[in-house]
C-alpha cells in the first residue's frame, strides 16, 4: 500500500501532496518504533524504489521514524545510498545524522548551515546531543564542530552563514565550556593559514571566559611568528585582543617589528602598556631591546608651539610678545580653498576606518 501511496503522491499537485502527508502521518507514527529498529519489507521496498516525485514523502517518513529512537544501521545505509544517487536535498540526511560517519557529517556541513535557521538549529541540537536523550553519541564532538565551521571554504558557504552557525555554538554555554573553547582556540592556532573568523572567536571566548587570558597571550605570540600583520582582518583582531589584555600584552608588543609596532602603538592604551612593561624591566634587559622599541616608548608628542626658555635663578620670567598683526591691503586677493573631493566608494578605506 505504501508503494502505491508514493506513486500517487509523486504525480499529485502541491495541495494533494499536503493532504497525503497529513493522512499518512498518524499510521506511520504508530509504526515508527518498530521501523526504527528494523524496517518492514514495504518500507525497504519504498527506500529501494522510491517513485519519482515522492522524495519529500520519503523524507517525512524518515523524520517520523527517528523522532523517538536513533536510526538503525539499515535505515542509515538506505538513506546514505539514496542521497548519493537520487535525493540531492541535504535535508534528507538530517534524521540519520548521528548514524553517519564524522567525514560524512563534516562534508555536508557547508550545505546544512545554509538551510532555514530553525532547521540549522535542529541540526546542531542533534549533533550536540541536545535534542533527544535517546540519541547516541554524535560522531562529531562540540570542539570539532566549531573548528570545522571556521575551516569551511568561503566559496562553499557565504561568511554570513558561518557567522550565524558559530553564534549557535556560543549560545550553548553548557556545551561550549571554557575547556571546550580552549581546545578550539588551540586547534585553530595550529592552522598554517589564519582562519578568517579566528580572531572574532578568540574575542568572543575571551569575553565569555576571561580566565582564557594566558592562553590567548600564547596564541597571540604564535600569530606574531606567522606575521599576523600581513593579514588585515586578523591583524585588527590581534590588536583588539591586546587591548583586552592590557597590561599583560606589553611583552608581546616589545616583540613586534618597527612597522607593526608603530601601528599597534597608535592605540594609546597599547603604547602605555609598552611603556609600563619597559619601565618594569631590569635596565640591562631593557637596554638589550631593539632600538625601535626603545625609541617608540620614549617618544613624546611634539608641542603645538615652542615653549619659552625657562628663566635661570634670579632672572625675571621672559614675556613673549604677541605676533604683530599687519593689516591686509584692501586690494589683496582672498585665496579660495580647494574643495575636498568626495571619497571614491571603489577605493578601500585606510585601516581602521571601515
Amino acid at each position: 500500500l505504501i508503494i502505491e501511496v508514493a506513486r500517487v503522491y509523486g504525480s499529485a499537485g502541491a495541495e494533494a501532496k499536503r493532504c497525503v502527508l497529513r493522512a499518512v502521518e498518524g499510521p506511520v507514527r504508530a509504526a515508527a518504533p518498530r521501523q526504527a529498529t528494523q524496517l518492514s519489507p514495504a518500507y525497504v521496498a519504498l527506500l529501494d524504489e522510491c517513485p519519482r516525485g515522492a522524495e519529500t514523502l520519503l523524507t517525512r517518513l524518515v523524520h517520523i521514524f527517528t523522532e523517538k529512537a536513533p536510526p538503525s544501521q539499515e535505515l542509515v545505509s538506505k538513506v546514505r545510498e539514496l542521497y548519493a544517487t537520487r535525493v540531492s536535498d541535504v535535508r534528507f540526511l538530517i534524521p540519520v545524522l548521528t548514524g553517519l560517519s564524522k567525514k560524512e557529517i563534516l562534508a555536508a556541513l557547508p550545505k546544512l548551515i545554509k538551510l532555514n535557521p530553525m532547521v540549522v538549529k535542529e541540526v546542531f541540537n542533534k549533533l550536540l546531543g541536545l535534542q533527544n536523550p535517546h540519541d547516541e553519541n554524535s560522531p562529531v564532538t562540540p570542539a570539532e564542530l566549531l573548528v570545522t565551521l571556521h575551516l569551511i571554504d568561503p566559496s562553499k558557504a557565504d561568511l554570513k552563514y558561518i557567522i550565524k552557525a558559530t553564534a549557535l555554538c556560543f549560545a550553548e554555554k553548557q556545551t561550549y565550556t571554557q575547556d571546550v573553547l580552549s581546545a578550539v582556540l588551540q586547534r585553530l592556532s595550529e592552522e598554517p593559514e589564519i582562519p578568517v573568523l579566528m580572531m572574532r572567536t578568540v574575542l568572543q571566548a575571551l569575553t565569555l571566559y576571561p580566565a582564557l587570558g594566558p592562553l590567548v597571550l600564547n596564541i597571540l605570540q604564535l600569530l606574531i611568528e606567522k606575521e599576523v600583520w600581513l593579514n588585515k582582518v586578523a591583524w585588527e583582531g590581534w590588536v583588539k585582543c591586546c587591548e583586552r589584555l592590557v597590561p599583560a600584552c606589553g611583552a608581546l608588543l616589545a616583540g613586534l617589528g618597527p612597522r607593526p609596532l608603530a601601528q599597534a602603538a597608535a592605540a594609546p592604551r597599547l603604547l602605555a602598556a609598552l611603556r609600563d612593561h619597559l619601565h618594569q624591566m631590569p635596565p640591562h634587559h631593557r637596554n638589550a631591546l631593539p632600538h625601535h622599541v626603545l625609541a617608540l616608548a620614549q617618544q613624546e608628542p611634539a608641542p603645538a608651539y615652542p615653549a619659552p626658555p625657562t628663566p635661570g635663578p634670579g632672572m625675571a620670567p621672559m614675556s613673549v610678545p604677541p605676533p604683530s598683526m599687519t593689516p591686509v591691503p584692501s586690494n589683496t586677493p582672498i585665496p579660495t580653498l580647494t574643495p575636498v573631493p568626495p571619497p571614491n566608494p571603489v577605493e578601500p578605506l585606510p585601516p581602521g576606518m571601515e
